[in-house]
């Protein structure tokens, strides 16, 4: 018998966490010989999320082997919520972890438990990421621009990386990781941390894996929601590229996760003067290769393949550049570090 925490992180999603809570009660997972926590941690809260999901509690208390809590905090941020939920919340008895969204809606009754699958047959594996989709996939009439939305997004993804919206790890490696607390885009920080075991090797290991076929469904976004989704996700990706050359040019020698745990403590604002020592004076900080990346041929992508699907990434490269713009503005701001 496995015991299995569920975290399940979220931020003003009453209107979809029962929806998440209800896919996950159907996992095939809680019917296995397990002892399972789910917990439920709203932070940074303006709606009613934390008493919308406290409303799912007897979904789940008529099931063998399951507890269900949600606690709240009330200071908002994914990362320190991670941090928060890994190290304080969750039992330290848990074996392994499984981090879902709050927004998310798991697309077959196994998905967990395919997912756990593939972590326990690898000793050498240590995160398996679910592969997410967009849920405009599962309508039988889409419009244009929802078919352009879900082609677009379906040729960006990258494979074998950790998607902080659904994925299952080996808890023993998580305990050994610290975010920094103000991080935007979680994620693209913890996927470095785990293939370079706490920044101590050159070079990135495979040590994630990530099944071919989706495993859960997210929200298309609005036309004002692409654009705040693009900005974020550019903010995060530079800022989670200098905190990495960061943490190479310091040559720790040992797991960072201790170190980024202290500098929380005691130097609140150590990340947004990483960003502003990066920025400096300059105008535009934005690397062309983030600002193309959709035009680049991506590694193991037949020429062909890229080739057909040129216009789909003109089109989306086009539509993205005013987020482009819109964030380097936010990255030159001294917000930058607490902009997700």
């Amino acid at each position: 018998m496995s015991r299995i925490g569920v975290i399940i992180l979220c931020k003003d999603e009453a209107a979809r966490i029962t929806q998440c809570l209800t896919s996950l009660s159907r996992q095939s997972l809680l019917g296995r010989d397990h002892a399972i926590e789910i917990l439920v941690v709203p932070n940074g809260c303006t709606d009613n999320t934390a008493e919308v999901a406290q409303q799912s509690r007897p979904i789940f208390r008529a099931m063998d082997g399951i507890t269900f809590r949600v606690e709240e905090l009330k200071q908002g941020g994914k990362s320190r919520s991670w941090n928060t939920a890994v190290h304080e919340l969750s039992d330290p008895s848990n074996e392994l972890l499984v981090f879902l969204d709050g927004d998310i809606e798991l697309a077959h009754d196994h998905v967990l438990e395919d997912l756990l699958a593939i972590l326990l047959a690898d000793p050498d594996v240590s995160v398996v990421s679910g592969k997410p989709i967009k849920d405009t996939v599962r309508k039988k009439q889409q419009n244009v621009v929802e078919r352009l939305s879900l082609a677009a997004s379906q040729q960006t993804g990258y494979t074998n990386v950790i998607n902080g919206s659904c994925y299952v790890a080996r808890a023993e490696v998580l305990r050994e990781i610290w975010l920094p607390n103000d991080l935007p885009g979680e994620d693209g920080f913890l996927n470095a941390i785990v293939t370079t075991e706490g920044f101590t090797l050159p070079g990135p290991i495979e040590n994630v894996r990530q099944p071919e076929i989706p495993t859960h469904f997210y929200a298309a976004e609005s036309i004002r929601g692409f654009f705040h989704h693009e900005q974020r996700m550019m903010v995060g990706t530079l800022i989670n590229r200098w905190l990495i050359e960061h943490f190479q040019a310091l040559g720790l020698g040992t797991h960072a996760g201790e170190w980024i745990r202290q500098k929380n403590e005691t130097d609140p604002q150590w990340v947004d003067d990483v960003v502003t020592s990066r920025v400096g004076d300059k105008g535009w900080v934005v690397p062309n290769e983030l600002v193309f990346s959709r035009l680049v041929r991506r590694r193991n992508q037949s020429r062909w393949t890229w080739a057909t699907t040129l216009p789909i990434r003109v089109l989306a490269f086009a539509a993205s550049l005013p987020s482009v713009l819109r964030a380097n503005q936010v990255i030159r701001s001294r917000s930058a570090s607490t902009y997700w």
